[in-house]
């Protein structure tokens, strides 16, 4: 988040007729939007939002831009579609675990958070080739959350899933449910989400794991709509 900002000094206007209204006969609330926007100008965030050609990733990188955010994606495309992003967002195609590359990233844009959704998502394939959820999934995510915080970044939006709960003991399953997966695509997430947990420990990485059941949304910009 940019560190430059503007003072803007408003009059009390106490003593005007209107009480709305400053020393030299301006609205203050006038003055406040001005200030306001401007303001928002300089508190935009920059946010690494890895996977951002996927599924999910795709249409946050949307909602970053329309409430006035500045998003920067990396996807390596394995199973993303960079046609799912603007051309006016910048784009890296390239690896979460390429250390440098993460770091180019950070420095060039100067990243205050990362939302990350880069993962593989299917439990079926999980089941059948468990090494590529691991590795992909939790390894090399330990290796990103180590490169930001090289970085110095250090807010984190981790994308997680219900899955990581298992078989419910009751519905509806509440947040503080206990976590056991029934299959290694839940196992990696859940490992993912322990690793946040140390690493804010040891290192003060903040961090938010959403845990999703389905998921839904529609798209303005590209008129595309799905679920799950």
């Amino acid at each position: 988040m940019a560190e430059s900002f503007h003072t803007v000094s408003v009059a009390d206007g106490s003593r005007s007729p209107n009480p709305s209204a400053t020393a030299d006969g301006t609205d203050k609330n006038s003055r406040l939007k001005a200030v306001l926007k401007t303001w928002k100008v300089y508190f935009q965030w920059q946010v690494l939002v890895t996977g951002g050609a996927g599924y999910i990733g795709s249409v946050t990188v949307e909602l970053l831009r329309s409430s006035g955010e500045v998003p920067i994606v990396l996807d390596n495309l394995s199973r993303g579609h960079q046609e799912a992003v603007s051309p006016d967002v910048k784009f890296y195609q390239g690896d979460i675990a390429d250390r440098e590359l993460v770091l180019q990233i950070a420095r060039e844009n100067e990243i205050d958070a990362c939302i990350h959704f880069a993962a593989y998502a299917y439990v079926g394939e999980s089941v059948e080739n468990p090494a590529i959820y691991f590795e992909n999934n939790a390894t090399k995510a330990a290796v990103l959350f180590g490169s930001l915080i090289e970085a110095d970044v250090r807010r984190i939006v981790f994308s997680s899933t219900c899955a990581t709960y298992g078989e419910p003991k009751q519905i509806p399953i509440s947040e503080d449910h206990s976590q056991w997966p029934a299959n290694p695509y839940g196992w990696s997430k859940l490992f993912v989400e322990q690793i946040l947990s140390s690493y804010d420990k040891a290192y003060d990485l903040k961090f938010v794991a959403l845990r999703y059941f389905k998921r839904g949304w529609c798209s303005r910009k590209s008129r595309r709509t799905s679920r799950s």
